[in-house]
């Protein structure tokens, strides 16, 4: 593994623990788990057991039902694969402190996977600091590291398209698929079994109460996003440059929510579909465009906020704020899809009923928001709201840059016009144009 991906925590040194810890919180997957695969390998080299340790906080911001149903899909997934690699695997609950602080005690060393949401960034800076021994973060939900990549905050995917293809085969040449086999090995304990699956199920309860949002289709975890990649490859990449924008056909891949809950690799992907010379257009997303969303987090210490949009965008908006909307709907109507938009409606019952919205339809969703919004500021608000509660990869880079783009990120000035200043526009119009909207609206009406 290339010394680029491995990051230190803190500069302390192993200790004669009991066991290797693993944090696992952003790879919830065995297959390319990179941090899991050190992990082992550190466990062989000191000749000790490994424990793998998840945190799940039901308190996570804006998350809900939803949100944890499809997590604790992927949980059981995990849990039931990574007992056969003679691991053990806890599941806690409360605050760091309390779920980290005994697993801490008796570790020689530490290895966690690497998030990039501020909140994830802060517990990998927790548990730097309160670790009494070395803490080693492995970096493995992107091909090539953030800061491999670039090392500022780059304004388009035109200036960061060369720097992630340059790095292309070194970043994706050295990574292992074999699993390493595990010598001191553990028996699955029944009793912890037990505990894991109470733990799951009081959360789902507790949630169900406080936090109840209905819940998908999509089913979470590592075998179904595997079974979702293989159907991509056999049946729509070779198609996947003429239907992708089309909302009628289901031509994508489908994944994102499982890359946002690390249940499948981007290297596991990229892997399944770089030999067939159609891949190149989903490569672009797939690494270019997913890596830019990542840069924007990473080096925008705001990234979830409104002040953090480009500065010729505000004031281009701000400029036409006074201008008179075409219609201007509450947050209530827009939860019941009761718009004038047909097309508009049926994109958000997409979104309520399956947690997810085609690429085309979810620019038209946002840009129409800043049509229907009194300010920019409330139109922010509103998308983040609703990206955050309904998507199942709301919270995701690729959302918080997505919602960027609807006011300008990563995009150039266009002709200037009402309402949106010289923020690029959509209309339904559009839509009907280009793609066989009738049966989108038939689907979701």
């Amino acid at each position: 593994m290339r010394k680029e991906r491995i990051h230190e925590l803190n500069n302390r040194t192993y200790l004669p623990g009991r066991y290797v810890l693993y944090r696992m919180q952003a790879s919830v997957r065995i297959t390319n788990n990179q941090a899991l695969f050190h992990a082992i390998r550190l466990a062989n080299e000191l000749n000790l057991p490994l424990k793998v340790v998840f945190r799940l906080d039901a308190s996570f911001p804006e998350a809900n039902y939803r949100h944890f149903e499809f997590l604790i899909q992927g949980l059981k997934d995990f849990a039931s694969g990574v007992s056969l690699l003679g691991c053990e695997f806890e599941i806690r609950t409360g605050t760091l402190e309390e779920a980290f602080l005994e697993p801490l005690s008796n570790a020689a060393c530490v290895v966690t996977d690497k998030g990039y949401l501020r909140i994830q960034r802060d517990w990998s800076g927790w548990l730097g600091e309160h670790a009494p021994c070395k803490v080693i973060e492995v970096e493995d939900n992107l091909i090539v590291p953030v800061e491999s990549a670039s090392h500022k905050g780059e304004w388009a995917a035109r200036t960061l398209r060369p720097k992630i293809t340059d790095k292309l085969p070194y970043f994706t040449s050295e990574l292992e698929d074999e699993i390493p086999v595990l010598t001191c090995r553990r028996e699955a304990s029944p009793e912890l079994s037990a505990l894991n699956e109470r733990i799951l199920t009081s959360t789902l309860e507790k949630l169900r109460s406080d936090a109840w949002l209905i819940p998908v289709a999509m089913k979470g975890g590592e075998q179904e996003a595997n079974r979702l990649l293989d159907v991509f490859v056999k049946d729509k990449l070779a198609s996947y440059d003429n239907d992708r924008n089309d909302p009628s056909l289901v031509a994508t891949s489908r994944l994102s929510a499982y890359l946002h809950f690390g249940f499948i690799s981007p290297v596991e992907i990229w892997k399944a579909v770089e030999k067939y010379p159609e891949s190149a257009p989903f490569i672009e997303q797939l690494v270019v465009r997913r890596e830019l969303a990542h840069n924007y987090i990473w080096f925008t210490k705001n990234y979830d906020s409104y002040n953090s949009l480009p500065e010729w965008s505000r004031k281009s908006l701000e400029l036409h704020e006074p201008d008179k909307r075409p219609f201007v709907y509450d947050l209530n109507l827009l939860e019941e899809a009761a718009t004038h938009d047909a097309s508009w409606n049926a994109a958000m019952r997409e979104m309520i009923q399956t947690g997810f919205m085609e690429n085309t339809m979810r620019m038209y969703w946002g840009k129409k928001l800043i049509e229907w919004s009194a300010t920019p500021q409330e139109a922010y608000h509103r998308m983040s709201y609703l990206n955050n509660r309904y998507f199942l990869d709301g919270r995701d880079a690729n959302s918080f840059t997505g919602i960027g783009w609807c006011f300008g990120l990563h995009d150039r000035p266009w002709q200037e016009r009402p309402v949106f200043g010289m923020v690029r526009y959509m209309n339904e119009a559009g839509l009907y144009r280009k793609y066989n909207m009738n049966a989108y609206i038939g689907k979701w009406s």
